[in-house]
């Protein structure tokens, strides 16, 4: 869906488009508190330096692909797929944002009631 949308704007590989652009944002307003957040949800001890734009970025998108995989109540095994397919596009298969991407997933299901 999203995919084809980029492409539909003349970007061919938008996982690259998206990924570019995330060296420019400015993390400097990162708190605190988003730190201690990610560390709980995560279960690592995360502080300001950890969370990278691509950090920031990958804890978004999993609350928001989650948020709608979860509207209905229902999670099919097609959406589990598709999530897995979306975020790993962001990361190598052994790297430590990878990991802690999984830990994200985890710790959001755990605390979602």
């Amino acid at each position: 869906m999203f995919g084809e949308f980029y492409l539909n704007l003349g970007i061919l590989n938008p996982e690259n488009f998206i990924t570019s652009h995330i060296d420019f944002m400015d993390t400097s307003l990162i708190s605190f508190e988003a730190a201690d957040l990610l560390s709980r949800i995560t279960g690592q001890k995360l502080n300001r330096r950890d969370l990278t734009p691509l950090v920031i970025f990958l804890a978004n998108l999993v609350m928001v692909l989650l948020g709608v995989m979860f509207v209905d109540g229902t999670v099919a095994e097609e959406e589990k797929q598709r999530l897995l397919t979306t975020l790993y596009r962001f990361s190598n298969p052994e790297s430590d944002i990878r990991r802690l991407t999984h830990l994200m997933i985890k710790g959001i299901k755990e605390n979602e009631s």
